[in-house]
């Protein structure tokens, strides 16, 4: 285990590099304006996809370019405070999805058949219980 002091420089570490991409342009801060970058420019693809002639004509050729752009986008996201935890946030994710251990072909179908099983029963019994209620309904108010 890492000690109290060996967490809080490494703490220390990860928030002067957040805050070091976020130092300040023209007063304003950087993360501000790539994100600015981004919203503008997402809006602008967006427009240009549904408006555009030329993309119009061409499915693939608007693919390619929505593709593109959105590439383009999260790349330019990356170097964000909140882009840089999110491309952590990812790769800890793939991380973690490689240490699941998925079933076998053969546990999914009986896991199936056993999901299909309860839900056939439950459904059989809910409407039991609804039909000897409607019974019991009938006979009281005859």
């Amino acid at each position: 285990m890492k000690s109290t002091k060996q967490l809080r420089t490494k703490n220390k570490k990860n928030i002067e590099d957040m805050n070091s991409s976020n130092q300040l342009i023209f007063g304003i801060k950087t993360d501000f304006i790539l994100w600015t970058i981004v919203v503008i420019a997402s809006l602008f693809v967006c427009f240009l996809s549904a408006y555009c002639p030329i993309l119009l004509s061409s499915e693939p050729l608007k693919a390619i370019f929505v593709i593109f752009s959105a590439v383009t986008l999260l790349f330019i996201a990356k170097f964000t405070t909140q882009g840089k935890r999110g491309l952590k946030f990812l790769i800890g994710a793939r991380v973690e999805m490689r240490k699941v251990t998925w079933p076998t072909y053969r546990e999914i179908i009986n896991s199936t058949f056993v999901i299909i099983v309860a839900v056939s029963l439950s459904s059989v019994i809910v409407y039991l219980f609804g039909f000897f209620f409607m019974c019991f309904m009938h006979w009281i108010l005859k």
